[in-house]
């Protein structure tokens, strides 16, 4: 069907244009009564991002969730021209108790190697083996001010250092003990160090579990969100006399209430003297999930 400046659009595009119109989201070309070349491109612009779920750049790198695969290249190519990046890449889910994403390169270059500047850190990742949550910004930037010189830190689950590289360069403990048991994580974790110039963090590829030493850290960071409760017990061993947890979980809207009372519970079997001093939602997980944390102060 053509309709305006000889512009051809199908029968169902046309369908879905007149409901926008109706629902007033077009009024301009409502008011013009016409399809044109011009409108139409940007009405078809418009349903691609209808199918985009999230989107993240990283680097040179653009991360896209869709609903469906329904022209997932055609967005691709249009994705890469819009936000002049070196790649496009489709992030189809995450696999795994390490969270190893499962992606596809729509478009641009086959790399999915990039380095992502934040807060003054650089961040070295392999998006097809590592995650990395840009809406964990925030809790970066606060980990970034929250020591001091006189701490030893551990990062129980470090990942490629989202947390560590941050407190590391800015907070300047005297020690910070990275551990994570994903290889793929642990070697961007390394580079890391290296690329952000850091000499006072170490790094362990290792269980964090079965750390040889306890009663070190005045500080233990928990950035882990699936039954996180059960690695308080270890988190305890490896504080000193007394300090602070940082504790991330998942609480499904209106369970607050539930999930800090099992909290309590589980702190009580190893303290008579603790108190959250500071939470707060780092983001939206999922449909009525999100990612909270808690400092927690013990003495122990």
């Amino acid at each position: 069907m053509c309709y305006g400046e000889g512009t051809f659009i199908s029968k169902e595009e046309l369908k879905t244009y007149l409901i926008l119109i109706l629902q007033v989201q077009l009024k301009h070309i409502y008011k013009q009564k016409v399809i044109t070349q011009k409108n139409l491109k940007l009405f078809r612009a418009r349903m691609k991002f209808e199918n985009i779920k999230k989107l993240e750049k990283l680097g040179r790198i653009l991360i896209v969730e869709l609903r469906n695969d329904e022209n997932k290249h055609e967005i691709g190519k249009y994705l890469l021209k819009k936000y002049k990046v070196d790649t496009v890449i489709l992030r189809k889910k995450i696999v795994g108790t390490t969270r190893r994403p499962v992606v596809e390169i729509l478009a641009g270059k086959k790399n999915t190697e990039t380095i992502y500047k934040e807060n003054g850190c650089l961040y070295k990742m392999d998006v097809s083996k590592v995650m990395f949550s840009l809406g964990n910004a925030f809790e970066r930037k606060r980990m970034a001010s929250i020591s001091n010189p006189s701490e030893v830190v551990l990062d129980m689950f470090a990942g490629i250092g989202q947390f560590t590289i941050q407190i590391a360069k800015h907070s300047k403990p005297r020690k910070v003990i990275a551990v994570d048991i994903n290889l793929d994580a642990f070697k961007y974790l390394k580079e890391n160090i290296i690329l952000n110039k850091l000499n006072n963090v170490l790094a362990l590829n290792i269980d964090n579990r079965e750390l040889p030493v306890k009663k070190f850290a005045s500080r233990v960071i928990m950035g882990w969100l699936f039954n996180t409760y059960e690695f308080i017990p270890h988190a305890i061993r490896y504080l000193k006399n007394e300090g602070i947890i940082h504790y991330h979980t998942l609480i499904r809207e209106k369970n607050e209430r539930e999930e800090i009372e099992r909290l309590y519970y589980v702190l009580s079997h190893y303290s008579k003297d603790f108190e959250i001093v500071y939470k707060r939602i780092v983001k939206s997980y999922a449909p009525r999930v999100n990612h909270w944390v808690f400092d927690i102060y013990i003495k122990v």
